[in-house]
């Protein structure tokens, strides 16, 4: 292969069929790319914290942040926000997303790349595709929403992606995202430690206090539960109208005498049956009432008289005298 060089002055030799200049000095867009990669490495450019950052948005869609990316000496950067829709997963998948440069087609553009049996996709770096990735996003089957929390950002990865860098001040990110990944695992870990620490003390005070309580009843309720209860229900039923049992109606339709009724289903029987009398008429004296038929003979009867005279001098045992004035 001959040897390439330059930038040096051209002498023009003719022109193209739309008028620009031929030289003997000109040089391609290989041999720019070819000088730019030389001192700056690949990678976004870190003017900004979320330069092409990937964000979640509605549903399955991502946003990318506005920015700037170098890529094997090509160029490209975006002034406003873009957006990638993630497919539907239908098994737990890891999907990236690249930045990718075609030679092909002559382009930068983003894609969405998803992986498979629970692997991140390859990066294809060939003479006429390199990818940088952005970020994975790692979803469980069926799901139709992105959060943050699925969302690990790789722009700091220079094995995936990294931040572009000049030959004099390089920076090694990936030796910072390994001691970041790192103490977030730990964190991790003594969180779950600790949460799993309160839900067996938890769970097994719980199950104690079940055992304690279940343990009180059990003598109660026997091994068949729905079945004790059952012969509980048919005791009660079985003990109504029988000595000691609960109070029920016999053939005849009262509550009888060893139940604590009278065994009578009319007013004047259960009057004389409970010692009042059989009668509809007022409660005889000898059966405790006064016998009389209105208000006033049985106060009377009872001994309270009242009018406007005054008590008699001598007045009868057991009486109440009240004078109207």
């Amino acid at each position: 292969m001959a040897l390439k060089y330059g930038i040096f002055p051209g002498i023009k030799t003719g022109e193209t069929t739309d008028g620009l200049p031929i030289s003997d000095r000109a040089v391609d867009d290989q041999y720019f790319a070819r000088y730019h990669s030389m001192f700056l490495s690949n990678g976004v450019y870190g003017k900004t914290s979320d330069n092409f950052q990937v964000v979640a948005g509605d549903g399955l869609v991502v946003t990318l942040k506005p920015g700037d990316i170098f890529i094997n000496g090509w160029y490209a950067y975006d002034l406003g926000s873009s957006t990638l829709t993630v497919p539907t997963p239908d098994a737990t998948t890891i999907y990236r997303i690249v930045a990718q440069l075609d030679q092909i087609d002559r382009d930068i553009h983003f894609e969405v790349k998803a992986g498979s049996n629970g692997a991140a996709p390859a990066l294809e770096r060939t003479s006429d595709i390199y990818e940088l990735c952005l970020a994975e996003i790692s979803l469980s089957r069926g799901v139709t929403k992105i959060t943050q929390s699925n969302i690990r950002d790789t722009r700091l990865d220079t094995n995936l992606c990294g931040l572009v860098t000049g030959v004099i001040n390089q920076v090694k990110t990936d030796t910072l995202l390994s001691q970041m990944e790192s103490w977030f695992a730990d964190k991790k870990t003594a969180n779950e430690a600790d949460f799993k620490h309160w839900y067996d003390t938890f769970t097994a005070q719980s199950e104690s206090n079940f055992d304690t309580w279940f343990a009180g009843i059990k003598n109660t309720l026997g091994s068949d539960t729905a079945g004790h209860l059952l012969n509980l229900i048919n005791a009660i039923s079985d003990s109504k109208g029988q000595a000691n049992g609960i109070a029920g109606l016999n053939s005849n339709g009262v509550v009888p005498l060893e139940q604590g009724g009278t065994g009578q289903k009319s007013l004047p029987a259960f009057r004389n049956a409970a010692g009042l009398g059989n009668t509809t008429g007022p409660l005889p004296i000898a059966n405790g009432g006064h016998g009389c038929n209105n208000r006033v003979d049985g106060l009377h009867a009872m001994g309270i008289n009242w009018g406007t005279s005054a008590a008699p001098t001598t007045a009868a045992a057991n009486s109440f005298y009240i004078q109207l004035l």
